[in-house]
């Protein structure tokens, strides 16, 4: 998928509070358009084994990410990122990848109901498990490149949004994302 507005390519980056839901979006963008998916948990889940998880596993996962990451930004083609994303600090360090690579990054906020969401919320899949916690959670600055989706929002309604701040450019996106917000408020 190529961006309309620059002849550079965008890296999606998924955040939010990791309850499957952010994983499910960046699954269902990346084969609506064919985009390879860096998915850290599904990395994770394919490399280790529940029973003998320790540091060592985990700092393997991280550098087969890294290497992934670093082969995937030369394709030259829109990828997307699913992983460990609730501190800036590590979007950062994603997103400022991706710039040394020509990419755009874009963050996709997959915001859900604080109520329903205010415990810790344990991934669990086939073979690992990871916790990200709600207070962990470092919401986007104004001047970071993201757009907001509803969890609760139909797949054709997130992928609106994210296409039209595509499409659109960045300058655009402010006035947007109080409409996004707003729309959300009210269901």
């Amino acid at each position: 998928m190529k961006s309309s507005v620059t002849n550079r390519p965008h890296m999606i980056i998924v955040i939010g509070i990791s309850d499957g839901m952010n994983s499910k979006f960046a699954k269902r963008f990346s084969d609506s358009f064919n985009a390879p998916l860096l998915s850290i948990y599904e990395l994770a889940n394919k490399l280790l084994d529940t029973k003998n998880q320790d540091d060592n596993s985990t700092v393997i996962v991280a550098k087969a990410a890294e290497y992934l990451l670093e082969q995937l930004l030369k394709s030259g083609v829109t990828v997307v990122y699913d992983g460990p994303s609730d501190k800036r600090s590590k979007r950062n360090i994603i997103a400022k990848k991706a710039r040394k690579a020509g990419y755009e990054p874009l963050y996709v906020w997959v915001q859900g109901d604080a109520y329903k969401h205010s415990h810790d919320v344990v991934i669990k899949s086939n073979r690992a498990s990871i916790t990200v916690t709600q207070s962990s959670f470092e919401l986007p600055a104004e001047a970071e490149n993201y757009v907001a989706i509803s969890r609760t929002q139909a797949y054709s309604n997130q992928l609106k949004v994210v296409l039209k701040h595509l499409a659109c450019g960045r300058s655009p996106m402010i006035n947007s994302r109080k409409q996004v917000v707003n729309a959300n408020n009210r269901r």
